[in-house]
């Protein structure tokens, strides 16, 4: 079945194009030198982007985004961009290097980007995934499931609306007790 299929690694040697440089847009949203390096972050010239590794849960290569810094997003210069493509939907960002703290922790913490797991590494919180999105697909919420753990936390972006937030909440309940972290309230 399409939850069972795998991933396909990409080849390392792809990541050589980029420059191993932390940048100071992401210091600005509070991920430190140490986290941007333990998360790989690397630089593309080229498209003004901060480079994200994607990796599956097994720590394998499998595509590259890369975030906008240093100038505005627009309608034909998005935020993120896909630098080498894969399907999102197969990925739980950070889960190869966060399962170990999942698991201690009985807890998973779900954010929508990247940046929200490595803000929370930078201060200590450890058992985070992104999901590229607001929207879990069917194959995040098996590897959600096959964590083991009892307790999922929705930390979704203050963009996302309470009634959002509680439509993703329904679909993780019948498996796993759901806390959510809602910052605007009024929403």
């Amino acid at each position: 079945s399409d939850i069972d299929e795998k991933l396909k690694p990409i080849d390392e040697k792809v990541l050589t194009q980029y420059l191993d440089y932390n940048n100071t847009d992401f210091r600005k949203d509070n991920i430190s030198d140490d986290t941007q390096t333990e998360f790989e972050l690397m630089v593309d010239i080229f498209s003004r982007r901060a480079v994200i590794p994607i990796r599956d849960e097994l720590g394998n290569l499998v595509g590259v985004k890369g975030r906008l810094i240093f100038t505005p997003a627009t309608d034909t210069n998005p935020k993120y961009l896909a630098l080498i493509p894969y399907p999102k939907a197969k990925v739980l960002y950070g889960l190869y290097k966060t399962l170990p703290y999942i698991k201690e922790n009985n807890e998973i913490i779900i954010c929508e980007s990247e940046k929200g797991v490595m803000q929370l590494w930078d201060m200590g919180i450890k058992n985070a995934v992104g999901i590229g999105g607001h929207c879990l697909s069917d194959y995040q919420l098996s590897l959600i499931i096959r964590t083991g753990v009892a307790n999922v936390v929705i930390a979704y972006d203050k963009d996302v609306t309470k009634d959002e937030v509680l439509k993703e909440a329904a679909r993780i309940t019948p498996y796993k007790k759901v806390k959510y972290r809602h910052k605007n309230p009024h929403r």
